[in-house]
């Protein structure tokens, strides 16, 4: 069985992928938003790390066999760029409005 393991690293990283899922799948609920509070966004930036295994597990199951590992890498990196850049606009907001606020006080 470690031979096979050993001979085909797709199968250790598609098992990575799955393994890093299980605490998204756990934690995909209100009572553990609640509970991790500001930690459950740092875990759940973790879906960025798994996509990259993902992809990385599906290009060595294909071995070259086909072009579209490629294009999900093209497409997840504009995923996680949009997000980021999201991300950052969200933050940009909410510090004006924070701003706002205190301006609104004095």
């Amino acid at each position: 069985m470690w031979a096979d393991v050993i001979k085909r690293p797709f199968i250790t990283m598609g098992f990575l992928s799955f393994v890093l899922l299980i605490p998204l799948d756990l934690t995909s609920n209100q009572w553990a938003v609640r509970l991790l509070g500001r930690r459950w966004a740092l875990l759940h930036k973790l879906i960025y790390l798994i996509a990259c295994t993902a992809i990385v597990h599906y290009r060595w199951h294909k071995a070259g066999k086909n072009d579209e590992g490629v294009v999900m890498i093209l497409w997840c990196s504009d995923f996680g760029i949009a997000a980021l850049s999201f991300a950052n606009d969200q933050s940009v907001s909410t510090k004006q409005n924070k701003t706002e606020v205190v301006k609104s006080r004095f």
